[in-house]
């Protein structure tokens, strides 16, 4: 069989936990059994018989076994049902109903009604109403039937008014059982709504810490945090290993007062996005860009040499030339200045951002336009 994800493997851990569950609850009803046949054995006739109890816990294990068998081996993903919710409560309490039909002391039936009640109570947390209704109404026609055929078979057993009675009782105690199924149902939904708003709450306010309103692009906060998880993992590199250290640039849109007081400042937002959205296009996957505030973008070139950081700087460069922008005349050609800074090792990270902000002002009084290496 082809190996299972690790979503279904817990759904399996889950099911095989309710089997278990299911032979502890067998096995309370079959301590409650053999009490009653120890206290009635002398009795003529007695409460219940010894191979009564043998076939009552021989049914309700092998069954038990079967689906735990199933769900070892992954069988039950080939059922259409794989959790086997209806099986796993009525096939096995079919050896209860045996029982029941065999006590010479009707009140002895009162164990197990109360047990099923109980037990279908806390499988309606788990169980949807469908479920719930379905096994509420078969046991209920299962007791009815019980009556029915001692009735028939064996009235000397059976207190028919009273027998009613009890079935009335019982059909009203699943009813409820039933209503709070489909309550808990409606509390389940409803939590689990709140929790995915939750979640997406959590996301956008996770989305704001970090991230730039206008670019979307990682902002200064997320960028500083950025920078000293590389700082720290530089650090730990042994010396000789300068190919593997860190590079920054600060990269400055030119000349972007002009664009705003000329074109207006919506279209020099408009401007900001798309050359974010192009430098963050012409970086590697290992590279980062962020918004570092205004007009500046900050660029992250871990493990690499100055001198590969050159290429990628001026891809970025020419990135920007080629952007268009609607409000910006077509011979107004964009372009952005690049300083870059090499990390040393025991930089801090305001002394590498320092070389880079040297570095752009370089850039600047050599006429913009351009990358320099500090």
């Amino acid at each position: 069989m082809q190996p299972i994800s690790d979503e279904i493997a817990g759904a399996q851990r889950r099911r095989m936990r309710r089997v278990v569950e299911g032979c502890g609850a067998y096995a309370v009803l079959l301590v409650i059994t053999t009490l009653a046949w120890w206290m009635g054995k002398d009795r003529v006739p007695p409460f219940l018989e010894g191979a009564q109890i043998i076939h009552y816990a021989v049914f309700a294990y092998a069954l038990h076994a079967v689906f735990f068998v199933l769900i070892k081996t992954n069988l039950n993903l080939r059922l259409r049902d794989p959790r086997m919710i209806l099986p796993l409560i009525l096939l096995p309490s079919l050896g209860s109903y045996y029982v029941m039909y065999h006590v010479t002391e009707p009140l002895l039936r009162m164990p197990f009604l109360f047990m099923a009640s109980a037990g279908l109570a806390l499988d309606s947390l788990n169980n949807k109403v469908r479920t719930t209704l379905i096994v509420a109404v078969t046991w209920t026609a299962w007791y009815v039937g019980i009556i029915v055929l001692l009735w028939m078979y064996a009235p000397e057993r059976v207190n028919v008014p009273a027998e009613v009675t009890v079935a009335f009782a019982v059909g009203l105690v699943l009813t409820q059982v039933v209503f709070f199924s489909g309550f808990i149902g409606r509390l389940r939904k409803k939590l689990a709504e709140t929790n995915r708003d939750l979640h997406k709450a959590m996301l956008s306010l996770q989305e704001l810490a970090t991230h730039d309103p206008l670019t979307r692009l990682p902002n200064r906060r997320a960028a500083m945090e950025h920078l000293e998880a590389e700082r720290s993992r530089v650090e730990r590199y042994k010396p000789g290993m300068e190919e593997l250290r860190m590079c920054v640039a600060l990269v400055d849109v030119d000349h972007f007062k002009y664009i705003n007081d000329h074109y207006g400042h919506m279209v020099g937002d408009l401007a900001l996005q798309i050359i974010g959205k192009a430098l963050a296009r012409a970086v590697r996957r290992s590279d980062y860009v962020a918004r570092f505030g205004g007009e500046e973008f900050l660029a992250i070139f871990p493990g690499t040499a100055p001198e590969s950081v050159m290429v990628v700087a001026e891809r970025m460069r020419r990135a920007v030339e080629e952007v268009r922008v609607a409000g910006i005349p077509g011979d107004h050609r964009l372009s952005a200045s690049f300083g870059v800074g090499v990390y040393r090792p025991g930089d801090t990270i305001g002394m590498v951002l320092s070389r880079a902000d040297a570095a752009l002002y370089r850039a600047k009084d050599a006429g913009r336009n351009r990358v320099i290496v500090d």
